[in-house]
């Protein structure tokens, strides 16, 4: 999942420096490097492997104000390449166990985390002081 997360990131950002040397050719490869990894990413461990990249480029975009970042991603070439590596196996999956779609993306990725069907004793800012701990020794 990092592998693949961190080369989506890679892509995009090789792909923006394409593109600001107006080099559309390999503005393009990195792009759909980018969305190969994704959809890598997204098989290895679901859909936070999309949202997370998915995030960074939405922050990107807010703090430069570079909203023409929006209009490189080579939405088609892109969606199909991610198609075609990621979509082939949740369909297979899905074909052979009925339960699968929602179990997988609908009970693993949010109804366990918005609802107390996990039975989660916790409050909601359990792991707030966790996520600090862990993170605090690489802020320096």
């Amino acid at each position: 999942l990092s592998f693949f997360m961190s080369a989506t990131l890679f892509g995009f950002l090789m792909a923006m420096q394409a593109a600001d040397r107006d080099d559309l050719q390999s503005r393009r490869l990195w792009m759909y490097v980018a969305w190969a990894a994704a959809a890598l990413a997204i098989l290895s461990k679901g859909l936070e492997a999309v949202v997370l990249p998915g995030a960074v480029f939405v922050i990107y975009t807010l703090v430069s104000r570079d909203w023409k970042r929006w209009k490189q991603l080579h939405y088609y070439g892109g969606l199909l390449i991610f198609l075609v590596i990621a979509a082939p196996w949740y369909v297979l999956v899905s074909l052979r166990n009925p339960d699968f779609f929602h179990y997988f993306f609908i009970y693993q990725h949010f109804e366990r985390f918005l609802t107390p069907v996990a039975h989660r004793p916790g409050a909601l800012w359990y792991f707030i002081p966790i996520l600090i701990a862990c993170v605090l020794p690489w802020w320096p």
